[in-house]
């Protein structure tokens, strides 16, 4: 995983002193979620994609604004991904999106078109 943050967003930096906040989730099966996003950072993943197609992806969301998956080289795969308004930091929903993917080893990019998230999961299938 890699990340773009500002050096210091939120309170949460106990659990990593870089300037990505984790704090502890309430949702069912989370540890931890990823808080206090801003505008223009983002988290990279490596995923290793069994076959080439369109998959369907889903996150793990709390609170309301909007975000975009892309891959190595800056491509927005998904378009803009609306967040309901959940109402809390805590409360959450399930969004989806659907990107297609080349076989093999990809990077994927999660980029913080607005701040106002936070993040515990995304899953493909």
């Amino acid at each position: 995983m890699g990340f773009s943050v500002a050096s210091v967003n939120g309170s949460a930096n106990s659990y990593r002193p870089d300037g990505v906040d984790l704090e502890t989730c309430s949702d069912t099966g989370c540890g931890y979620d990823v808080g206090w996003t801003a505008a223009g950072q983002w988290f990279r993943y490596t995923v290793n994609v069994a076959s080439a197609r369109t998959y369907t992806v889903s996150l793990r969301l709390a609170a309301p604004d909007a975000l975009h998956i892309a891959n190595a080289a800056g491509t927005n795969l998904s378009g803009a991904i609306s967040i309901p308004a959940t109402g809390s930091w805590q409360t959450w929903t399930t969004v989806t999106a659907t990107v297609t993917l080349p076989a093999g080893l990809q990077t994927l990019t999660i980029d913080q078109d607005n701040g106002g998230w936070n993040i515990h999961d995304l899953t493909f299938s």
